[in-house]
């Protein structure tokens, strides 16, 4: 033990002056500091799928705004027919043939007569006429109707898209607090395997120490000597792999993030955890349920398409008929997964509470343990390498605690995932 508080001051020193001798250096480096509030503040910011989900709403709202804007349009664009018609009165042809009344009276008949002719004649020639402008108004206006069909459907299916892309928007949103979160404790269970790790290293770098000593004295063979050294190498490489790890993982989560890499990174350990939150199925909406949504849209728009297809279409009205029963068998299938998953996802979280109660219990036997050993050590019953192997059980169990507190961590952040509506796969 003494050896090891020793050791330790050893350590503190050499970092103190490695830090004196990098303080100019290290003074330049801004330092960002993440905690879960802050990692889920950077990745709604920055993470990928976020921008992509949103770029995707801003297009559905640009075509759905597109289609009206063409079926306002549309509306337009028929007039009443313009039908040619022919003066067929005696009064509207006299009316047209300037100075008239300076006629002579004989002037006045033969015109007449031939007014009469051509009244006969006008008369025949108008139903002819407005049957051929009626005709040439039907055409346009079947084509009219056949335009705003297809326009109005088009505006369906753009309501669709601009629902359901706002729904995904919705999930990707929880998603990605989700996925930062879960990251960010999944770092921390590194950190704390990698400091167990460089603990281990530490009381091997102790116990070769003490074996050399033990070699030059001839209480130990050559061979014990060299194991030792071997097991030292070992540890300090699995050390040394571990650190780059865990560096290049909290690298890749930092750029994610929108990080700089010039700047540094730190990890704000979980500072109190919160109580174990209760896990009641009964209380999860399902109506919130984002598969359940997105199937509920998909009922709504082909309801809708088979009734801009009624009577115009048969067969199209079948087929959507036909499609919005088998949504309504889908969701009741979903149904039954997300209740099975939410009945999956209680277990786990009593599980973990039995983990990290179970953990807690060997924790304390630990402390308990180091007290005890401790003090048959200051009766000379015990050696100083029993009471260090005795505190690496103990740093030991309290990784194994930490660790199993951020698992819980974790769940908790999933069940509040799918109390948004989201679920998520293990």
């Amino acid at each position: 033990m003494i050896r090891k508080i020793i050791s330790i001051l050893c350590i503190i020193s050499i970092l103190i002056c490695s830090h004196a001798n990098n303080t100019n250096a290290s003074s330049a480096t801004e330092v960002i500091e993440l905690n879960r509030h802050k990692v889920i503040e950077l990745a709604l910011k920055n993470f990928v799928d976020v921008k992509l989900a949103q770029l995707k709403v801003d297009a559905t709202k640009a075509q759905l705004a597109y289609v009206q804007s063409q079926i306002d349009l549309a509306g337009k664009g028929i007039n009443s027919p313009a039908i040619i018609s022919l003066p067929d009165t005696f009064e509207e042809i006299i009316a047209s043939i300037p100075n008239y009344d300076e006629l002579s009276e004989e002037e006045q008949r033969e015109l007449d007569y031939i007014i009469g002719i051509q009244m006969m004649i006008n008369q025949s020639l108008n139903p002819v006429l407005e049957l051929v402008g009626g005709i040439q108004y039907s055409t346009v206006f079947t084509d009219y109707m056949n335009s705003v069909a297809s326009l109005k459907q088009a505006g369906i299916t753009a309501e669709k898209e601009e629902s359901i892309a706002g729904i995904q928007l919705e999930s990707t949103l929880e998603l990605v607090k989700y996925q930062a979160t879960y990251q960010y404790y999944e770092l921390l269970k590194m950190q704390n395997e990698l400091e167990q790790q460089q603990s281990i290293s530490r009381e091997l770098e102790i116990h070769l120490k003490d074996s050399n000593v033990l070699y030059s004295l001839g209480l130990i063979e050559k061979g014990e000597l060299d194991r030792l050294q071997r097991e030292y190498n070992l540890q300090l490489n699995l050390v040394i792999d571990q650190q780059k790890m865990f560096d290049l993982e909290l690298r890749k989560f930092s750029t994610k993030l929108g990080i700089d890499r010039k700047k540094q990174v730190k990890l704000q350990p979980v500072s109190s955890y919160t109580s174990f939150i209760p896990t009641d199925e009964k209380k999860i909406d399902m109506s919130k349920m984002i598969e359940l949504r997105l199937v509920e849209e998909e009922v709504i728009f082909n309801k809708e398409m088979a009734e801009s297809a009624n009577g115009n279409n048969p067969e199209l009205l079948k087929y959507y008929q036909k499609i919005t029963e088998t949504q309504t068998e889908t969701k009741a299938i979903i149904k039954l997964q997300i209740s099975q998953y939410i009945e999956a996802l209680v277990l786990e979280g009593n599980a973990l509470i039995n983990q990290v109660n179970g953990n807690e219990v060997q924790y304390e036997a630990s402390q308990q343990s180091v007290k005890d050993i401790q003090l048959l050590f200051f009766a000379g019953k015990v050696t100083s390498k029993e009471v260090e192997t005795v505190e690496f059980q103990r740093d030991r169990a309290h990784i194994a605690l930490e660790n199993s507190k951020l698992e819980y961590e974790i769940f908790k952040e999933k069940w509040l995932l799918v109390t948004n509506g989201v679920m998520v796969n293990s």
